[in-house]
């Protein structure tokens, strides 16, 4: 059994995960603040919780040290963090379906979304990254990077290949 503990703050507001994890299977947790209880749950069926935005970000940093996939084919995930609005989505035969939502911003935060059933990706589909700045009262253009004042979005997407 592994312990992680995360936590989260913003705003002088505080909020922490601590989780007992069995292999992928969360068997004890102390979570104020999800809209339900995590004991019980996978590790991927935790990461889908929701909850007050302070408790699933330390909840987020709870699941890191201890969310672990092996490659297999057909694996999709998605890592991202900010911005004040992300999203990745995949435009197919003209209609756009979200693939992964990030809707909040805090320059600590990074969420992974894993797809338990791979995601097809046909010919002509086209996957594309949707970043909202938060630049609303700013005197001068943003900077790019990850200094104090400075706007950035980051996404990781993992796919694998069906093995031939």
């Amino acid at each position: 059994m592994t312990e992680s503990f995360g936590d989260s703050t913003r705003d002088g507001e505080w909020a922490a995960v601590r989780l007992l994890v069995d292999g992928d299977r969360i068997v004890e947790a102390d979570a104020p603040g999800l809209d339900r209880e995590l004991a019980g749950l996978t590790l991927l069926e935790a990461a889908a919780v929701g909850g007050n935005t302070l408790a699933t970000d330390a909840l987020a940093n709870a699941l890191a040290p201890v969310f672990r996939a092996e490659p297999r084919a057909g694996r999709t995930a998605v890592a991202m963090s900010g911005g004040v609005d992300s999203a990745v989505a995949l435009l197919r035969a003209g209609r756009e379906e979200c693939l992964a939502y990030f809707g909040h911003w805090n320059p600590y935060d990074a969420q992974l979304f894993a797809y338990e059933a791979p995601l097809r990706l046909a010919p002509g589909d086209v996957v594309s990254l949707q970043c909202v700045l938060g630049t609303v009262g700013l005197a001068d253009a943003a900077a790019e990077g990850l200094a104090d004042g400075d706007e950035a979005c980051a996404v990781h997407l993992y796919v694998t290949s069906p093995a031939p």
